[in-house]
């Protein structure tokens, strides 16, 4: 795993706005904590903004390319990710593969919603690549 000084000089850390490489820093060197790292980068006094701010930092694809790199992981982009758990679903991999890739994906983009709890695992992959159909074209 790189060091901080390491990340620090990457194009990963560089393209990030001063706030958000404090707030990078500041959560990998306190244990990951995003609330700690959002109030004190960011001078948030409301511990609920800081949740919510710790929150939406960690999602923004900036912010999880420099972790990634600072983890040596390769980033991939939630497009990419979707569209290799896509292509597992959709290959001729056994049914529970495609159940259980069915399932994180539901989980990660709440496509179950509403689920019956009726509805085969076969009918689950029909309606939940109907709704990645639907988000993509819609």
């Amino acid at each position: 795993m790189p060091s901080v000084n390491a990340l620090k000089k990457s194009s990963e850390y560089t393209t990030l706005t001063e706030q958000q490489q404090q707030f990078l820093v500041m959560y990998l060197e306190n244990g990951r904590d995003s609330t700690d790292a959002a109030s004190k980068a960011f001078n948030v006094t409301s511990r609920a903004s800081a949740v919510a701010m710790g929150c939406k930092l960690l999602d923004n694809p900036r912010i999880q390319a420099a972790i990634s790199f600072y983890e040596g992981d390769e980033y991939i982009s939630n497009a990419e990710f979707y569209a290799q758990l896509k292509a597992v679903i959709q290959q001729g991999v056994s049914l529970p593969a495609k159940i259980n890739a069915l399932r994180l994906l539901s989980e990660i983009r709440g496509l179950a919603k509403g689920r019956k709890k009726s509805e085969s695992d076969a009918q689950l992959l029909d309606t939940v690549l109907e709704r990645i159909e639907e988000q993509e074209n819609g």
